[in-house]
């Protein structure tokens, strides 16, 4: 009884193999029914069925990131437009410099402080600058706004003045200094010094300027 289950089997399996292995390789695939319901595009199937996305809408910024954009592009054009009258000498944290400006409640007599700059920072139309001098034997620390009006002009008066221009000051803020003797930040106001730059070359073209020997390499 086995035998014959057996035969009926392998006769069954070698009628209904062709067909299986000719549906795959067939060229004519059954076609799919479409469905009659319209499903969504897959990048917006959480969305319900009854809502498209617009394609024309325009992604804006939170409020207050609008308005920080466009305070910021004031700035830089205010910023812009106050270099082009102002009177200033390239300078760095370390410089010893000197700070001239208008007299106050309509005086003709100009206020000069000379001192170092311990900090710079730029911030287009917020740009500020630091300088720690010596006023009436005390030591001040005076906060300048960059573009402020008031401001006549500002002078190097030298590079690097901690280290006597031999080297650069690498630190962008020198606040250490307010603790410093105020002897190590005094710029004399009755004493103008060489001015002198650590770049050799600089230094010689201003020295050649002024008509004078410049150094050897």
């Amino acid at each position: 009884m086995l035998a014959s289950c057996s035969k009926q089997l392998v006769r069954s399996v070698s009628k209904t193999a062709p067909r299986m292995l000719s549906v795959p390789f067939s060229s004519k695939m059954a076609e799919v029914k479409e469905s009659s319901e319209k499903w969504p595009p897959y990048n917006v199937c959480s969305l319900p069925f009854n809502i498209k996305p617009n394609s024309e809408h325009i992604k804006l910024k939170e409020p207050h990131k609008r308005a920080n954009a466009l305070i910021r592009e004031l700035s830089k054009e205010a910023a812009e437009k106050a270099s082009k009258t102002m009177d200033f000498d390239p300078f760095k944290p370390g410089d010893a410099i000197e700070v001239r400006m208008k007299g106050r409640n309509g005086s003709k007599t100009e206020e000069v402080y000379r001192g170092i700059c311990i900090a710079k920072h730029n911030d287009y139309y917020n740009s500020t600058f630091t300088i720690r001098c010596n006023i009436g034997g005390e030591g001040v620390t005076i906060l300048y706004s960059t573009y402020e009006p008031d401001i006549k002009s500002v002078r190097l008066i030298q590079q690097s003045f901690l280290h006597k221009a031999e080297r650069l000051t690498h630190k962008s803020k020198l606040y250490y200094l307010k603790d410093r003797p105020l002897l190590d930040v005094t710029v004399p106001a009755n004493w103008t010094p060489e001015r002198k730059y650590v770049d050799t070359k600089k230094n010689n073209e201003w020295l050649i300027s002024r008509g004078k020997k410049p150094l050897e390499k």
